[in-house]
Formats: C-alpha cells, sequence, structure tokens
C-alpha cells in the first residue's frame, strides 16, 4: 500500500512539474477563494488544490492501471 501511494506521488510530483513550469503564475492569480487573503496566499492555494487535484487522479489511473494489466505467469 505504501509502495501504491509512493508511486502515485512520484506521477504527481512529475505531471505538476511540468505544468507549474510551462503554466504561468497569472494562471493561477485568477481564481480567488477569499477577499480576506492576499493575491499570493490565493496563489498558494490554488497551487495546492491542483497538487491534491492531480494526485487523486493519479491514484485513481494507477489503481485503474494495476487492475487491469496483464500479469506474467
Amino acid at each position: 500500500m505504501i509502495d501504491f501511494f509512493k508511486n502515485s506521488f512520484i506521477w504527481a510530483s512529475s505531471i505538476l512539474s511540468a505544468i507549474f513550469t510551462f503554466v504561468p503564475e497569472s494562471f493561477f492569480e485568477k481564481y480567488k477563494f477569499s477577499s480576506n487573503f492576499s493575491d499570493e496566499k490565493n496563489i498558494i492555494i490554488a497551487r495546492l488544490l491542483s497538487f491534491v487535484i492531480i494526485f487523486i487522479f493519479t491514484m485513481v489511473f494507477y489503481k485503474l492501471y494495476l487492475h487491469f494489466r496483464k500479469s506474467v505467469k
């Protein structure tokens, strides 16, 4: 189970590294989660939320991959 989370985290980190490299910060400034927060805090929240979403997607797709892959016997 630990390997499952570790591999999902590695995939999510790789995907997010590519996204954060090519997507400008102005994209994350569009989403305001609270008017009480500064722009920097809203960007941090948007990036953390995007990590959580990507991590959940990678867990689901990796679980489907493990379920449907053909094993060698």
